[in-house]
């Protein structure tokens, strides 16, 4: 049978099914309020079960489930997103949230099972599981506490994993950061090499480069495929290492082992005080310091990072590294190296002037 829909005529189907609405929203209204909290419970298990999302969608519920939304949304216990009636927000304070511990148990029950495989790599596969494994928390204290000790779970299964996964699986290492000038390697790394196999427990390590900011010389000591003259500014870098790395490092023996773990560490440009020479955490070669650099430095080479500044504000409508730049002024000034300076000792006038 054809059924023909007359314009303005409502389709039969599309009739019973407002009906159905209709007195399935009167029978939820008639419901008492503990029927209708026993049917958000499940709502409730179901967000636990998904770690609490911030967000959950409609079309993922059961029918059950779906029948109640508009009670639900009538006692206060969800929201509706305002462009997207498929996202559904729970009041937070209502959510049930899993133990500390029960967390913890997860990830490392999980991250174990994942030990299981065969081919199993921390750069692939453990790895990712420790970067995406989360929770959402009721507290911020309660988030803090988990990632510290989920932190310790993954320092445990790193030290066991060792320098024995990195040398069988070369594709645990991951990527060579390229962070290393032929100058670091020459004079830093032997140094960091040092410290390093005088530490065998992981935590000291992990406090040595967590307060640490090492000097990796002048910005132009390698200039490999470089066309123009880099200016000479000093280059502090902070090391960045993994929990599985550190483990590495905590077992290496040799130097040559040190330095291809390194190899493989990212790092992240580390500002300096370019006054405090004398602070420890700054790692300097040995018989260097910052002193040192300053003393290199000759009127080109302030030329070179006048020009750069200049350049630089061109570039991006801003002073982007002035205030670098000065520095570096006032402390040649203030070792009295006039041989140097020339023009450059009005910038200090003027900035004081301002």
């Amino acid at each position: 049978m054809v059924t023909v829909n007359i314009p303005g005529q409502i389709d039969i189907f599309e009739m019973f099914k407002m009906m159905d609405e209709s007195k399935n929203k009167e029978k939820m209204n008639e419901m008492s309020l503990e029927d209708v909290q026993k049917v958000f419970r499940e709502l409730i298990t179901y967000s636990k079960n998904l770690n609490n999302p911030i967000s959950i969608r409609r079309s993922s519920l059961s029918e059950n489930i779906k029948k109640f939304l508009p009670r639900f949304k009538k006692e206060g216990w969800v929201k509706v997103h305002s462009q997207n009636p498929d996202i559904l927000f729970i009041e937070p304070s209502l959510l049930d949230y899993r133990s500390i511990d029960e967390q913890l148990q997860e990830y490392e029950e999980g991250f174990r099972k994942l030990l299981q495989k065969e081919d199993f790599c921390w750069y692939k596969d453990g790895l990712s599981y420790r970067n995406f494994f989360h929770f959402n928390f009721k507290t911020e204290e309660e988030r803090d506490v988990f990632y510290k000790r989920k932190r310790e779970v993954t320092i445990q299964i790193a030290l066991e994993l060792g320098l024995k996964h990195w040398k069988e699986v070369p594709t645990s290492r991951g990527q060579k950061s390229g962070g290393y000038s032929k100058w670091s390697k020459k004079y830093l790394l032997p140094v960091i090499a040092e410290k390093v196999l005088t530490i065998k427990d992981i935590n000291e390590l992990e406090n040595f480069f967590n307060e640490s900011t090492f000097y990796f010389g002048r910005e132009d000591e390698d200039t490999t495929g470089c066309t123009i003259p880099i200016p000479p500014y000093p280059c502090f870098k902070k090391i960045m290492l993994t929990e599985f790395s550190l483990a590495c490092l905590a077992q290496a023996n040799q130097e040559k082992e040190v330095y291809e773990i390194l190899d493989y560490a990212g790092y992240s440009m580390g500002g300096i005080d370019l006054g405090d020479s004398s602070n420890k955490k700054y790692v300097y070669p040995k018989g260097m310091s910052f002193d040192m650099y300053l003393e290199s430095l000759t009127a080109n080479d302030l030329k070179l990072m006048a020009d750069d500044k200049e350049r630089l504000k061109r570039l991006h409508g801003r002073d982007i590294i002035g205030s670098k730049f000065i520095k570096i002024i006032h402390l040649l000034n203030m070792k009295g190296k006039k041989e140097v300076l020339n023009e450059y000792r009005g910038m200090i006038e003027n900035e004081s002037a301002c």
